[in-house]
């Protein structure tokens, strides 16, 4: 196992936390992801974050009597129907690697901090410990995604963690063409406009969509933000998908129906949280 990066702790100076992002579910939604070969994007206003779907902005004070115009705009982002498809990734590495005081028991076999153990993510988002841990390759799926997606991915990128949010200044030529172009009685062009705002202020998307308080810092979240009318699919994703984790709390029969559904697919491993961290160990899943 030393020579598969999926193995490679966060002591290891060789391994790139680059790679893979984790996508955390229950058991059944596991088996809908796999056998249909297909992750869904999930609506902004839908996400257990209340501040999600909340765009902070003001105007300067030059634009200040144009401060309740701009701020009608901007609540209408909401009809471009934001939807988010979010993953963990893994955390940075030790620092002190090579520190010869640690056990070579601890530097290759304590997870922790790798994107597929993080105690808070099995506990909120994989069933209490009895779900799934969906690794996939980062290139593989980013380029999945923008093939699919198009003109219609806004952007994608890593969560700052804030200790408290400010309220981000518009742009005045931002302003200008907010204030100029929702003038259009068109409501094409209005929404043209919206993506227009979007796609060309990228400071303002990571502010209010790639920016969450330090209370979910535990997630160390990657996210895909995208736009469109109803809901996005993104097919063709078992391509990039490397490997599977069961949790510690999944019952014998699940894990065989996991071991059914990813043969010739992926590898399958399952995670054990002790007092000295997390282990790992693979189960094959060849019938």
């Amino acid at each position: 196992m030393r020579n598969n990066e999926l193995y490679y702790t966060l002591y290891e100076e060789e391994f790139n936390t680059q790679k893979y992002l984790y996508h955390y579910t229950s058991f059944l939604t596991a088996i809908k992801i796999i056998q249909g070969d297909s992750l869904r994007f999930s609506m902004l206003n839908h996400m257990n974050d209340t501040l999600e779907s909340k765009p902070k902005a003001i105007v300067s004070q030059d634009y200040k009597e144009y401060g309740s115009k701009v701020h009608e705009i901007i609540n209408c982002l909401k009809n471009l129907n934001l939807q988010l498809l979010c993953f963990s990734r893994d955390g940075e590495k030790h620092r002190n690697n090579n520190d010869d005081n640690i056990p070579d028991i601890i530097k290759y076999s304590d997870y922790i901090g790798r994107g597929f153990a993080l105690p808070r993510m099995w506990a909120q988002y994989a069933q209490n410990n009895s779900g799934l841990c969906l690794i996939f390759n980062k290139k593989k799926l980013e380029n999945i995604i923008k093939d699919t997606l198009g003109t219609r991915l806004i952007s994608h990128g890593k969560v700052k963690y804030v200790s408290r949010f400010g309220t981000y200044m518009l742009d005045n030529n931002e302003i200008n063409r907010l204030i100029t172009g929702y003038s259009d009685p068109s409501d094409m062009a209005k929404l043209g406009i919206l993506i227009d705002f979007m796609k060309n202020n990228i400071n303002f998307i990571k502010y209010n969509y790639f920016s969450k308080l330090t209370d979910w810092s535990g997630e160390n979240e990657y996210r895909f933000l995208a736009w469109g009318d109803e809901k996005i699919y993104i097919r063709g994703i078992c391509d990039a998908l490397e490997a599977v984790v069961v949790g510690e709390d999944m019952e014998k029969p699940e894990i065989d129906v996991v071991k059914f559904i990813t043969q010739n697919k992926c590898s399958m491993m399952k995670i054990t949280f002790t007092c000295n961290g997390a282990l790992v160990n693979r189960i094959p899943n060849e019938l």
